[in-house]
């Protein structure tokens, strides 16, 4: 839950958008959700959105779900909360003097796949590895 000196979700969702410089047209087929129903948040004339709703809102806006949600953002480095192997693999990379980027480890401490997720440190190496390779390797011109 928001705190109320916080923004409601569609004063969030405007800035966002318009930080973006995005019209409801194109978050629309950013996010594919229509742009009436993304109007309607915005006005807060709609409340309460499914997750599934946000997600794909999120991944639109390139902003991860919980700043659209309200949860705290996860703190960078480890925690006493993390994965099995995380904190491991986050003080082998830094002892190799390759720290992992607070925004990488935002995205990679969630990831699971079909409900399972890496359990030793270099499973999570290994994975981060692939997701670099894969982002590097769209981005290098062909």
């Amino acid at each position: 839950m928001k705190p109320k000196n916080e923004p409601s979700l569609g004063d969030l969702l405007r800035t966002l958008r318009e930080e973006r410089g995005m019209s409801l047209f194109e978050l629309e087929k950013a996010s594919g959700v229509g742009r009436g129903y993304i109007w309607e948040l915005e006005k807060e004339a709609k409340d309460n959105p499914s997750i599934d709703i946000l997600q794909k809102i999120a991944r639109g806006l390139d902003v991860p779900v919980s700043k659209l949600i309200g949860e705290p953002r996860a703190e960078s480095g480890a925690s006493a909360q993390e994965p099995p192997g995380f904190k491991e693999f986050l003080e082998k990379e830094a002892s190799a003097g390759t720290p992992v980027p607070p925004e990488d480890i935002e995205w990679l401490r969630p990831i699971m796949y079909r409900g399972r997720r890496p359990r030793t440190a270099d499973d999570w190496s290994l994975l981060y590895e692939l997701v670099k390779r894969l982002v590097y390797a769209e981005k290098k011109p062909k």
